[in-house]
């Protein structure tokens, strides 16, 4: 009896060590899955971070460019109009001294009259520039 009840206590004892290993074991394997996952985690924000960073710096630039494209665009139709209404004005300014000089008329003797003629035909000479 007695000897069993010291087998008894034996096993137990063994038991409880093997399972208290087993558990340290088990408890140490979990903590460095979780150091792990925490580290694999921290590293995939890390990697997102500067993904975005980078998207976020790669639409800034294309951005910009895109600015700086439709400013140059915005530049040269305004140059381009410019150009036009410079040619129409100076077509309607010399249509209008070809009329005046067949009539003879002494262009410094006549800014009254021309500056006259050049405000009645205003609406004239403002469509011909808008074509």
């Amino acid at each position: 009896n007695d000897t069993i009840d010291r087998l008894d206590s034996r096993v137990s004892k063994l038991g409880d060590e093997i399972i208290e290993a087993e558990m340290k074991r088990y408890r140490e394997s979990l903590e460095t899955i979780k150091l792990q996952t925490e580290k694999m985690l921290i590293e995939a924000q890390s990697a997102v971070s500067t993904h975005q960073a980078q998207l976020d710096e790669q639409f800034a630039k294309a951005q910009q460019e895109m600015v700086d494209k439709l400013r140059a665009d915005i530049e040269s139709e305004k140059e381009r109009t410019m150009a036009d209404i410079d040619t129409k004005m100076n077509d309607a300014v010399i249509s209008f001294l070809l009329e005046t000089m067949q009539h003879n008329v002494d262009l410094g003797a006549q800014t009254d009259y021309i500056l006259s003629v050049l405000e009645a035909n205003k609406a004239d000479i403002i469509g011909e520039v808008k074509k």
